[in-house]
């Protein structure tokens, strides 16, 4: 036998009612970010200020577009498009 609980049992049942399957679903809540399709507004920012640091970007950014992203988000996507091109 299991070790599960009849919560558990009961949760799958009713997901393999509702749904038809008993695939596991997303965690966490969606992710947003100011930075989705802000490619060429980041391309822009560093051709202009090629010698700016990552929170002298992120304070232009924010001049530019209204919205503020932090050191880590803009670093983050800054190598990820870097590696996807």
């Amino acid at each position: 036998m299991f070790a599960v609980s009849k919560s558990l049992v009961q949760k799958l049942v009713k997901q393999q009612q509702t749904e038809g399957n008993l695939q596991p679903k997303q965690r966490g809540k969606p992710q947003f970010s100011h930075l989705t399709n802000a490619e060429e507004e980041i391309r822009l920012l560093v051709a202009e200020h090629p010698d700016a640091t990552l929170v002298e970007l992120c304070e232009l950014f924010a001049q530019k577009t209204g919205n503020w992203v932090s050191r880590t988000a803009l670093c983050r996507y800054a190598t990820k498009t870097r590696t996807q091109s």
